[in-house]
């Protein structure tokens, strides 16, 4: 009696660890909403980063150092860079870079909106990053971390 309660005992526990271990075989990536009040963005790049927009897929290389500059032009975002302007025909935009700890600047950030302690400062941000205007016209930011790096970056969002 007691080695077939003993066999029980080792399927369940067989099939708890397969299981949990396909559940977990991909790392689970975390979305935050960092952003939803402003209507114009400042960003500055502390390494290399690639702007995809939405649908056409059309990339855009950023480099190091540079500046990019997203504004509301009715239903899409006007990009102005150093050297050249142009409209992204869609409402979203995706930054991403090859090198996971690649970092960038948001400069103007509110945190702490509707309390006594708000106040608004420059952050720097990485993972991919989504650029869209919400249904206020105001932009929605959203960062996309792997759950093991947001999990030591969290103090900074």
């Amino acid at each position: 009696m007691k080695s077939i309660l003993l066999y029980i005992c080792l399927f369940i526990l067989i099939i708890l660890n397969t299981s949990s271990a396909q559940i977990f075989s991909d790392e689970p990536v975390i979305r935050v909403r960092i952003i939803y009040t402003l209507d114009s963005l400042n960003i500055i790049f502390n390494d290399e980063w690639t702007l995809t927009q939405d649908k056409s897929q059309e990339e855009i290389k950023i480099h190091k150092e540079d500046s990019l500059f997203f504004s509301i032009r009715g239903v899409s975002i006007l990009i102005q860079s150093n050297s050249s302007d142009f409209i992204n025909d869609n409402n979203k935009v995706i930054l991403k870079s090859e090198n996971s700890s690649s970092t960038l600047k948001i400069k103007n950030v509110p945190y702490g909106i509707g309390w006594w302690w708000q106040g608004i400062e420059d952050r720097v941000y990485e993972g991919e990053i989504e650029i869209s205007i919400n249904e206020n016209n105001k932009f929605d930011v959203i960062v996309s971390l792997p759950l093991e790096k947001l999990s030591v970056r969290s103090c900074t969002l």
